[in-house]
């Protein structure tokens, strides 16, 4: 999907690592312009760990105790993960996770974002994009999967409650929400990178089907009200600056998309899928042409890698439009693992690649 006048359109996945809100938006906004249709706060701060920022808070939810703190990830953003079981006596209905912090941290960054749109530096029209995790990844995640299907329906309706305040507290013309599809991408592409996790992970991973956790994915969709844009990002993870699994080709994520697009009841606005740094073959690009995606919906290509920017991206681009008439482009992930004294020069050359 090509904007008529500035070539390709941008899509920014969620994570910067500046200071604050209103850095993200100003240097975005002055970079990139009206090319970015939305753009997130950069999950500053703590949740620049993306869901390790849920592990945290569970630590004070009354009913649930600590049972290991597995050690996962090294590199720019290191985390360990707390796993955590229902104490004795618990019925998982009587857990209070709310509030998760995300509908304070969306009020907060949308009134940065309305100073820096009042101040002339954004484009009109743009939204303010809020990324959020889906319940199966956090409790995935954070529970004991002997505890995974009795705690997640508990975890899902917290999540619908904090998406509730955001919209309630942001007018919908301003307001665009993601869901991110990590763990999900990941065990439909392989199980085998669970084995880090323990037997019981492991074998829970296997016999999660793909069919009930896109329903999951469908049912959040829906909870977005109609007047507020919603997308849905694949991902295969981004701890350590590379992927959990190497996806084959785009056929898990195809397969993926059209599972949610058959059951949702509302307008799905974009897609946005990775493409490794080494795919410039058609065959990688190939099973979207089986997407059964709306018209109207956009795909968004992961295929900005700073290491070999713009011819790199050219020749990941020309696999891609022997595909996909029309997309536009992103990285594979958010940039949160990117140095931040490097995400101007990221952000031109999105500009650049959205130009060419």
């Amino acid at each position: 999907m090509n904007s008529p006048s500035s070539g390709r359109t941008v899509h920014l996945v969620g994570s910067v690592p500046l200071a604050s809100a209103d850095a993200v938006f100003e240097v975005v906004g002055s970079i990139l312009g009206p090319l970015v249709k939305r753009i997130p706060d950069g999950e500053t701060g703590q949740r620049l760990k993306w869901i390790g920022y849920q592990g945290q808070r569970m630590k004070s939810v009354r009913g649930l105790e600590l049972i290991q703190e597995i050690p996962v990830f090294s590199g720019p953003v290191p985390q360990s993960f707390p796993l955590f079981g229902l104490k004795a006596g618990v019925a998982p209905a009587s857990l209070q996770f709310n509030p998760l912090g995300y509908a304070e941290a969306a009020r907060s960054s949308y009134a940065a974002f309305r100073r820096q749109r009042d101040a002339g530096r954004l484009a009109h029209g743009t939204r303010f994009q809020v990324s959020l995790p889906t319940p199966t990844v956090v409790i995935f995640a954070f529970l004991h999967p002997r505890h995974y299907y009795e705690v997640l329906p508990v975890y899902e309706e917290a999540m619908k409650g904090e998406l509730n305040e955001i919209v309630q507290a942001i007018p919908h013309q301003d307001l665009a929400i993601q869901w991110d599809i990590a763990g999900e991408t990941e065990m439909s592409e392989s199980t085998e990178w669970l084995r880090h996790f323990g037997p019981a992970v492991h074998e829970l991973g296997c016999k999660l089907t793909r069919e009930e956790m896109m329903a999951t994915v469908a049912r959040m969709v829906d909870a977005v009200p109609s007047g507020v844009e919603v997308g849905i990002h694949f991902c295969y993870g981004d701890p350590e600056g590379q992927h959990l699994v190497q996806p084959k080709d785009t056929s898990v994520v195809t397969d993926l998309a059209n599972r949610v697009i058959g059951k949702i009841h509302r307008s799905l606005e974009w897609i946005h899928l990775p493409v490794p740094i080494d795919r410039d073959d058609q065959a990688y690009f190939a099973p979207l042409a089986g997407l059964r995606k709306p018209a109207a919906t956009e795909i968004y290509l992961g295929l900005v890698h700073l290491d070999d920017g713009i011819e790199g991206a050219r020749r990941r681009l020309a696999a891609a439009t022997r595909v996909l008439s029309s997309f536009g482009i992103a990285c594979e992930c958010g940039l949160g693992r990117k140095p931040p004294e490097r995400i101007p020069e990221l952000l031109r050359l999105h500009r650049e690649i959205a130009r060419a």
